[in-house]
């Protein structure tokens, strides 16, 4: 008798059951009960194991509690599960937050060492008294922009009556992404400036388009 006749005649009599359920029990509970009538040994259930169960929820409250937790790709691997359950146990069962962990330059102590040296010989060569006024750190970065292309609708009303039509129009053709520079002075902060696309970035063009700009401020 197949699992869907099975489960006909039981609807029939007024119970539904799946036939998943019915699976389970003609080839679990069935075979046990068979097995002690026969005084067999009984066979054991199939199914795989819970890796939610209180041991692995220990092992992860662990891994995560230390001042730089392991990843949850690295945590996967040490337990032999995968990445979703170890999400679940993490935000489901620990109710704690995930967070994105970026990859970071490592400095070692022979880095550190160098560092603080380079720095003690900036302050006393170029920022110690009043020598700082006149100096100026630059740095720059991507900003990222996405759906910019072509014209949208950036207005909207109610009124029915009112006849306008704003539109945003995109003339420059930038890619998704410009480049942003700014800088701090020991006067203050500079305005921001966009880096021309494809721009050939040499000495010439630093001195002309970018320090005597923020130096005419």
């Amino acid at each position: 008798m197949t699992y869907r006749v099975i489960q006909d005649k039981l609807l029939k009599q007024g119970h539904k059951i799946s036939i998943g359920s019915i699976s389970h029990v003609v080839n679990s509970k069935e075979k046990i009960r068979q097995a002690k009538v026969s005084g067999l040994p009984q066979s054991k259930d199939n199914r795989p194991p819970i890796v939610r169960n209180p041991g692995n929820m220990r092992k992860v409250a662990r891994y995560v509690s230390n001042v730089n937790p392991l990843s949850q790709r690295a945590i996967e691997r040490k337990l032999g599960t995968s990445h979703t359950t170890v999400n679940k146990i993490i935000q489901g069962d620990l109710a704690m937050q995930t967070s994105k962990k970026h990859r970071r330059h490592t400095l070692k102590d022979r880095h550190k060492k160098n560092r603080k040296t380079n720095a003690r010989k900036l302050y006393e060569r170029h920022l110690a008294g009043k020598r700082s006024e006149f100096t100026m750190t630059l740095e720059e970065t991507y900003f990222y922009i996405q759906d910019c292309s072509g014209e949208r609708r950036i207005f909207f009303t109610n009124d029915r009556n009112l006849e306008v039509t704003p539109v945003m129009n995109k003339k420059e053709k930038f890619g998704e992404k410009i480049m942003i520079g700014g800088a701090i002075t020991g006067r203050g902060a500079l305005p921001l400036f966009k880096v021309p696309h494809n721009v050939k970035g040499n000495s010439h063009y630093y001195v002309s388009e970018v320090l005597k700009p923020l130096l005419d401020v």
